[in-house]
């Protein structure tokens, strides 16, 4: 696999109201960086906040992003 281009270490959004992963914001924010010539995103990675993620919410944060 050949990798060019840019990739966006993109921020996790929570909820302020429990803390919990904030699903619709990602898809949100993704669906915005997709309107610029960007490569591809990682998610969860080097932004730190893949430690806040539970079991459940780490897969989901990575299928929305392939949703979007």
């Amino acid at each position: 696999m050949k990798l060019e281009g840019v990739y966006l270490p993109v921020t996790t959004p929570f909820l302020s109201n429990d803390g919990g992963f904030d699903a619709e914001g990602l898809a949100s924010n993704l669906s915005a960086w997709s309107e610029v010539p960007i490569a591809g995103v990682l998610v969860a990675g080097s932004t730190g906040e893949s430690v806040l993620l539970d079991s459940d919410e780490f897969p989901a944060a990575v299928r929305g992003a392939r949703e979007v």
